[in-house]
């Protein structure tokens, strides 16, 4: 019984992306919490974590 857990369907068609992807409007000020999550997403040390 899966127990609510996803699970991945057709694992050799899914691609391997190196890095998250964020879209947000940049038209519009972003708010301090926006800011704060970019900030923090910009100087995320992507090399060393899994």
């Amino acid at each position: 019984m899966l127990a609510g857990r996803l699970v991945e369907l057709l694992s050799e068609w899914s691609p391997v992306l190196p890095h998250w992807f964020l879209y947000y409007p940049k038209r519009r000020l972003p708010s301090a919490a926006m800011r704060a999550f970019l900030a923090h997403m910009r100087s995320y040390d992507w090399r060393g974590r899994a």
